[in-house]
């Protein structure tokens, strides 16, 4: 079993999303020491939860032995950071609120704290990202969905339910087809749809080839769209026009001196310059001037998830083992 370590070297981060869970120990110099990935099982509820909880499982008897502070964990949807309570969301079935950090603690007998996995990740970019250089920032994450961090004066802003910062629920405009959240056109999740739905438009399209083997994603679409893809460049091009809207609306209402961007959407290196762009364009002149950079995070973006969770755990566990 793991034991508890009161020294505060090290947690358990644990991400989950929607299709998987990365579980990892990480000191608290941001080094990931073991991490492993699980496939989640978002069916239903029930088999959301005891998914997590088995992963959970595997992992510990693995490093048995291995000597850790807490748990950390980051979830899609609304959390209560305060009760450890997964309330609700949307991309995985939980409909009825979960007193998750409750019962991982019965399994394992550790403090275990958690939050919303873009609220997670932000703290992230604050203790070993952006945040060493700057209290004011944006953290942007582009993966399955869309959601963003909001850091001023150093402090992460949640609003009054912790449900602050959900971007991809911004309405933009595409000149196609009307009115669509951000997140509908520009997350991979929503390029994978929307190449779907232009199949019977474009039956010779390679990315339909690319559905039946099950490898249609962001960056296949993005490849596809290089490579002359009609359908792939229509999909591409409006996921990278919202993005740069979304953004661009993001900086001239919040006005940070940098805006931070992870997410799987990024492992495309060309989407960045031209966001980068746009916002050159379109950015409020006062806005831009005092914006010091729009970046992809420095982390490394396909475990910035788990570094996140961690985060959650070292930021609560010092006040949990005073008392």
């Amino acid at each position: 079993m793991i034991t508890k370590n009161n020294s505060l070297t090290s947690v358990i981060g644990i991400d989950v999303g929607k299709t998987k869970i990365q579980i990892g120990i990480v000191s608290d110099f941001g080094k990931i020491i073991h991490k492993k990935w699980y496939k989640m099982n978002s069916d239903s509820q029930e088999k959301s939860v005891e998914c997590i909880h088995n992963s959970l499982c595997n992992f510990v008897d693995q490093y048995a032995g291995f000597n850790v502070s807490a748990v950390g964990v980051g979830l899609v949807g609304h959390v209560d950071p305060d009760k450890g309570i997964w309330q609700s969301a949307i991309n995985i079935p939980i409909f009825q609120s979960v007193p998750l950090a409750e019962m991982i603690h019965e399994k394992i007998k550790l403090p275990v704290f958690l939050d919303n996995d873009v609220n997670s990740a932000t703290l992230a970019e604050m203790q070993w990202g952006v945040g060493q250089k700057s209290g004011d920032f944006i953290y942007l994450n582009v993966g399955t969905g869309i959601a963003m961090g909001i850091v001023s004066n150093s402090q992460l802003y949640r609003g009054v339910a912790n449900y602050a910062g959900e971007a991809g629920k911004m309405l933009i405009n595409s000149c196609i087809d009307g009115y669509h959240y951000l997140e509908t056109v520009s997350s991979g999740g929503g390029m994978i749809t929307r190449a779907v739905d232009g199949f019977h438009l474009y039956p010779t399209s390679v990315l339909s080839e690319l559905q039946k083997r099950n490898k249609l994603n962001s960056s296949t679409i993005f490849q596809a769209a290089d490579n002359g893809d009609k359908l792939a460049k229509i999909v591409s091009e409006q996921a990278i026009e919202g993005l740069g809207i979304g953004t661009t609306n993001i900086l001239n209402l919040f006005n940070p001196e940098y805006i931070v961007f992870g997410g799987g959407v990024f492992n495309h290196k060309a989407v960045i310059s031209k966001i980068k762009q746009f916002v050159d364009d379109y950015t409020l002149p006062v806005t831009k001037k005092n914006l010091k950079s729009v970046r992809v995070t420095e982390l490394n973006h396909n475990d910035v998830g788990l570094l996140g969770a961690a985060s959650v755990a070292l930021k609560n566990v010092e006040s949990y083992v005073r008392e």
